[in-house]
């Protein structure tokens, strides 16, 4: 049970959570348009409306991959950055860190699960769609602008739930889902990346602070 505290998060998370599936649901195209389908498990292709389960797990395995070699090319320089802007008052100890299996879950399923099936799955497809003039970054097709503003919302959303100007940093990182959603077609990178990096910078906060 959420303390309270952490009622209205969850609500959000909750209702980006419903709103991706039921527009998915309705849409010509179904989950597959928005990239939300993962596989089957979120909601069926239209396609194949049966769960395959070896096909479920070798896309898991593959968008896991992406995932750990996104964290692997990022969360180096992430952490040294983070260092140098906080200017921790004690080194890093490996024995404060404390993640608790409910806090890791929670950040998959609670937190990056519903972000990413609303905010690069919903809202980025449907602005992609809007904004149709496609350019090409770094090999990958995609809409700058619809990239730009669902990061922008995804930013301006944190800081109503959670009034702190600091909270707009998170526009950066929702840029990178954003690729990484485009380049994958779906959100299944996406998400593991979303929930490693929130995991990584609770890491970094407990080891140092």
């Amino acid at each position: 049970m959420p303390h309270g505290e952490e009622i209205a998060p969850t609500l959000v998370a909750g209702a980006f959570l419903f709103t991706a599936l039921e527009k998915a649901r309705r849409a010509p195209g179904g989950a597959a348009r928005f990239g939300i389908a993962l596989g089957g498990l979120l909601l069926p292709r239209e396609e194949d409306s049966n769960l395959d389960l070896r096909a479920l797990l070798r896309e898991a395995a593959t968008e896991i991959g992406v995932a750990l070699g996104l964290a692997l090319l990022t969360f180096v320089p992430y952490a040294l950055a983070y260092a140098a802007w906080h200017a921790p008052s004690r080194p890093f100890s490996f024995d404060a860190i404390a993640l608790a299996p409910s806090f890791v879950i929670g950040q998959l399923v609670v937190v990056a699960l519903p972000e990413e099936a609303f905010f690069r799955g919903f809202v980025q497809s449907r602005l992609s769609e809007a904004f149709a003039d496609r350019r090409t970054l770094f090999g990958v097709s995609l809409s700058l602008r619809a990239l730009v503003l669902q990061a922008a919302l995804f930013a301006v959303v944190h800081v109503l739930v959670d009034p702190h100007p600091a909270r707009l940093a998170v526009f950066f990182p929702g840029l990178l889902f954003g690729f990484v959603r485009e380049w994958r077609g779906g959100i299944g990178a996406a998400l593991t990346y979303h929930a490693l990096s929130n995991l990584f910078s609770e890491a970094l906060f407990q080891g140092f602070f």
